[in-house]
């Protein structure tokens, strides 16, 4: 098991957020020597690029090196908890997501359904309670914010590149992602 971290950056990174990513990193260190074999093999952190652009480089760049068995995603204001990447190995799926609180930790957590409707963006906020409260469930988007994939996800012919673009202009490069998936 090799885990490549990533996080999308598009501004200043917050302490509380950098802490709370060193300590999943630390966590999730431990948890694969003792547990596994395996390791959180390598970073990435982005910088003065699109979101979608620099997403599409730290997945290409997490690809490129053979061993790397997963790719986990954290934007720059998210705050995680220590243990979200074992959690989401735990459920073994190619694509896992942790719940997550927009706004640096401050916001309400919300998922994403989509719903009918005539609106171009047909994924809606949904409030956490409307949820399973005890155990995994599925979702139509997961966001970016604490999400776990499995290599195979991204080499599938089915998945070809750019894995995110921003041609879903109403609703982003993550629900591009998400509707391809």
């Amino acid at each position: 098991m090799n885990i490549a971290f990533c996080v999308t950056a598009y501004g200043p990174c917050g302490a509380p957020a950098v802490d709370s990513w060193l300590k999943v990193v630390g966590a999730t260190s431990r948890h694969c020597a003792v547990t596994h074999i395996g390791k959180v093999g390598s970073t990435g952190i982005s910088d003065r690029q699109y979101t979608h652009s620099a997403e599409n480089q730290l997945v290409q760049d997490a690809l490129d090196m053979p061993d790397t068995t997963h790719i986990f995603f954290t934007e720059i204001d998210m705050i995680l908890q220590s243990d979200a990447i074992i959690k989401l190995l735990a459920l073994d799926q190619p694509i896992a997501a942790g719940l997550y609180h927009l706004r640096n930790g401050r916001g309400q957590p919300c998922l994403f359904q989509q719903v009918l409707t005539s609106l171009e963006n047909p994924y809606v906020f949904s409030p956490v309670s409307s949820f399973p409260l005890t155990e995994p469930f599925r979702v139509d988007h997961a966001g970016f914010g604490c999400v776990l994939f499995k290599r195979e996800v991204f080499e599938d012919p089915k998945m070809p590149f750019p894995w995110f673009d921003l041609k879903a202009k109403m609703y982003g490069r993550d629900m591009y992602f998400y509707t391809k998936a």
